[in-house]
């Protein structure tokens, strides 16, 4: 590496670089950063376990009892997804000192979220530096304010207030940690090895936290080329080898993320999805406008955890896909044209192009998520303030206009955290914003029946089955709920038209079983049972049913009612 840039230098040739200068940052400004930031979010520590939080709460390895090597190996392993070893500590460590009481793991989201804006804070300090040529110098205020932007901005609730999401968050956190070590290093006089050393050792942090973070190395090659390199081209050649080798880490990464079979594993991805690889691509062109647009206005109306994109068959079909692949085009190309000209604005693209190259591109994962924005709005949230801060005037103005934006922004997060409360206000939420979607119409239904509102849940089942007949579970939990309500009849419609569709599954023949016994016809229940049990011999629900049926069978031929009706108690579901 090159020696620090003039930037850094004062009168005298002291270094005034991100390493002197983080001694002069006010404590009130930090303080305040967090402050904010804490009420901003503070209602989200009432907030329950909710849709993918499954993954932290029904998962056994998180019963952290005591902390020996033993027992925190063994809480890093079993997960849903594999390769999150330090998340899942984190998550484990919530339940040793908190149990399953959700405030702790809110408290921690909140920790984090705080965590990563200061770093960011610092990292704009340095880079304001770096791109300040001449132009007013707007002291700490600006990455101050960059800074509590990201913080509050309401697109990153998601990764906050959803616990499971943690995984972001955190990733996010030592990747950023990670940026700020090499920045220092890289604008350090002495002790340079340490920082870089620190650097590759939170990188390892990140990437065992989710696997996005693998960008990184392309994320600091593309600052090394716009703000020390001035973006010239010539600089590439000299390192190209290093370029190459980064590559290939990557790769290897890849592979060993993916078991060494990487082209497999992205391939057979899409056998469970309802588009292909190249549809997927093309599609994402218009989720990442869509991204951007709710980085310019993140009301909560238009924020939504099943946001509805129907998918791009063809760069024509909708039109709107080739539009948004021009607009990405000319965006990127404005970004390298106008990378000396406006070196902010042009790192800020490419590093929301690169943040997103894992998770909006060619991967099997579905089509759009919030908190993939999390890390990709850092840049853009400093180009957005600096370009702001030197249009508006006078200074009263921009300390206005920089309150109202915090207040209406905190507002907004204050209210999307009522949604994340728990499961029925989430699934309420997300269909009244996309009626037509399987998912939140399905899980509304089946956590309304958990909590007992029968009338609303058989609405949502019926409204389900219309989106989608062929989801069978829809028929065989509304066919339930009606035998719960004592409507054996309507039940039976339900559970025979689900057989039709599914007559393989083997769950809603024990349920039609069930309505059958209800009705006191035996063997017709007993002909339900014993289907379920053909289709799977280890179905204990099949087994216990059949158990109770013949019980039921056996009281009936002794002529005794009173047995019939006990061996119908131990019919399960």
């Amino acid at each position: 590496m090159t020696a620090p840039p003039s930037a850094f230098k004062e009168k005298g040739g002291r270094f005034s670089g991100l390493a002197a200068s983080h001694r002069l940052v006010p404590a009130f400004l930090i303080l305040l950063l967090a402050g904010i930031t804490f009420l901003a979010y503070s209602n989200s520590l009432d907030g329950g376990f909710v849709y993918d939080d499954v993954q932290v709460y029904s998962n056994p390895n998180i019963r952290l009892q005591t902390l020996t090597p033993e027992a925190i190996i063994r809480a890093t392993h079993g997960w849903q997804v594999k390769n999150r070893p330090i998340a899942y500590l984190t998550f484990a460590l919530n339940y040793y000192f908190g149990g399953m009481e959700t405030f702790g793991y809110h408290l921690v989201n909140i920790l984090i979220h705080i965590a990563s804006g200061l770093v960011i804070f610092l990292i704009f300090r340095v880079t304001l530096r770096l791109v300040r040529q001449g132009r007013e110098d707007h002291g700490l205020l600006l990455p101050w304010f960059a800074a509590l932007l990201w913080l509050v901005h309401p697109l990153n609730s998601q990764a906050v207030s959803y616990i499971v999401q943690r995984m972001a968050s955190l990733a996010a956190f030592f990747y950023l940690a990670a940026f700020l070590a090499w920045l220092i290093g890289r604008t350090a006089e002495k002790k340079r090895a340490w920082f870089f050393l620190s650097a590759l050792v939170l990188w390892g942090l990140a990437l065992g936290s989710k696997e996005n973070a693998v960008t990184l190395p392309l994320a600091i090659l593309a600052y090394e080329w716009i703000f020390f390199r001035e973006g010239r081209v010539a600089w590439f050649k000299t390192v190209v080898p290093w370029i190459a080798a980064g590559m290939l880490v990557i790769l290897a990464m890849g592979f060993i993320l993916t078991d060494f079979h990487p082209w497999a594993k992205v391939v057979g991805g899409f056998d469970s999805r309802p588009f292909t690889m190249w549809q997927r691509l093309i599609t994402e062109s218009r989720v990442l406008v869509f991204y951007l647009s709710l980085f310019v206005w993140p009301h909560p109306s238009r924020l939504n955890l099943e946001h509805h994109f129907t998918v791009s068959t063809s760069l024509l079909h909708p039109p709107t896909t080739l539009l948004a692949v021009f607009f990405l085009a000319l965006l990127a190309g404005g970004a390298i044209f106008g990378r000396r000209r406006y070196p902010l604005v042009a790192f800020a693209v490419l590093w929301f192009f690169i943040v997103h190259l894992i998770e909006s591109t060619i991967f099997p994962l579905d089509l759009v998520y919030e908190h993939r924005n999390y890390l990709a709005l850092v840049f853009p949230c400093l180009a957005l303030s600096r370009f702001a801060a030197e249009r508006i005037r006078p200074f009263a103005l921009k300390c206005a206009v920089a309150l109202a934006v915090v207040l209406i922004f905190s507002v907004f997060v204050h209210q999307r955290n009522l949604v994340w409360h728990d499961r029925i206000s989430l699934w309420q939420d997300c269909v009244a914003k996309s009626p037509r979607r399987l998912r939140p119409r399905y899980d509304l239904a089946w956590n309304l029946q958990l909590r007992g509102r029968l009338d609303e849940a058989v609405y949502h089942y019926l409204v389900a089955i219309d989106i989608d007949p062929s989801y069978i579970r829809s028929y065989n939990n509304l066919g339930l709920l009606l035998l719960d309500k004592g409507f054996p009849d309507d039940a039976i419609l339900v559970l025979k038209d689900g057989i039709r569709r599914a007559p393989d599954y083997g769950l809603i023949h024990v349920s039609l079983g069930r309505a059958f016994m209800m009705q006191g016809d035996l063997p017709a229940a007993g002909k339900e049972f014993s289907h379920a049990l053909r289709l799977d011999p280890e179905n204990k629900s099949a087994r216990a049913n059949m158990r109770a049926w013949r019980r039921a069978v056996a009281a009936s031929a002794a002529g005794g009612a009173e047995s019939v009706d006990k061996s119908f108690d131990n019919l399960l579901y």
